[in-house]
């Protein structure tokens, strides 16, 4: 019935906002309201966490030297690392990582080319790596963070996803 699905979306909704309450209030931030009830919609992006900001400029880092200063600021010291070509966990390894993609790619840049989606301590966004302004590869991550705003995990995934076609796709509306 239609009143039990609108009932169903208004819990989903009141206990996103809880949790999106409790996000922003550990982090330090401000919280947008509307009628006693926060919301964070596609709308209304999410704020840009610090450590987030700090690993972003590591991976644009010129300064070898100064990679280590970011990573300590932005991740746990058992950061888990994952995307289709890597996995690890812990800093040192991550600042490996790094290290060689600046040394073998000196010219490449990443940005973040969406809005950041946030609950429950985790941070979705697209990103882009470059080279003279030609992007080589899109992809997307999933970021948690720790109660103290670090990041413990990285998901990373590459390209698009990919719409459903054919039956696959007729299936799904059920």
């Amino acid at each position: 019935s239609s009143i039990s699905r609108t009932a169903k979306k208004n819990r989903r909704r009141i206990s996103h906002d809880v949790h999106a309450a409790r996000f922003h209030q550990r982090a330090g931030n401000e919280l947008p309201s509307s009628s006693g009830l926060i919301h964070m919609t596609t709308t209304t992006p999410a704020p840009m966490p610090v450590a987030l900001q700090r690993y972003w400029t590591m991976w644009n880092e010129p300064d070898l030297t100064a990679v280590r200063g970011h990573l300590d600021q932005a991740v746990t010291e058992a950061v888990e690392w994952v995307d289709p070509l890597h996995s690890f966990v812990g800093r040192d390894a991550l600042e490996d990582n790094v290290r060689t993609l600046r040394t073998d790619k000196p010219e490449y840049r990443f940005a973040i080319t969406s809005e950041l989606d946030a609950h429950h301590n985790r941070v979705r966004y697209e990103w882009h790596m470059m080279r003279k302004h030609r992007v080589l590869l899109r992809g997307f991550d999933v970021v948690t963070l720790n109660d103290l705003g670090l990041i413990e995990r990285v998901d990373g995934f590459f390209g698009e996803l990919v719409p459903l076609t054919g039956e696959a796709s007729a299936s799904s509306d059920g």
